[in-house]
């Protein structure tokens, strides 16, 4: 009668236990560090953002202003700092101030 066959269930959960004991090593450095990184996050999206204002205009006059100078600035070839420069330069022109 012959034997049967035995394989072993490690080779198909886990082919290279070398993978797995790297994680294992470095999960303790992510456990350390996911809170920190959660809390840059955090405080990068809460924190207040300026914008263009001026005395006596509405946020639709501001919002118009800002849609007018875009298209002024256009789909040009420029880069981003370029544009926001652009961008500042017009509503600044037009009486509008970056406001906390």
């Amino acid at each position: 009668m012959k034997k049967p066959l035995i394989i072993d269930q490690r080779l198909f959960c886990c082919p290279n236990d070398s993978l797995t004991s790297i994680r294992d090593a470095h999960m303790p450095t992510l456990r350390l560090a996911l809170p920190f990184l959660l809390a840059g996050l955090l405080t990068a999206c809460a924190a207040p953002q300026a914008q263009w204002g001026k005395d006596g205009t509405s946020s639709t006059q501001v919002h118009n202003a800002y849609a007018g100078c875009r298209y002024e600035i256009g789909m040009s070839d420029k880069s981003d700092n370029e544009k926001r420069g652009l961008m500042q330069f017009c509503m600044e022109r037009d009486g509008f101030r970056l406001q906390p």
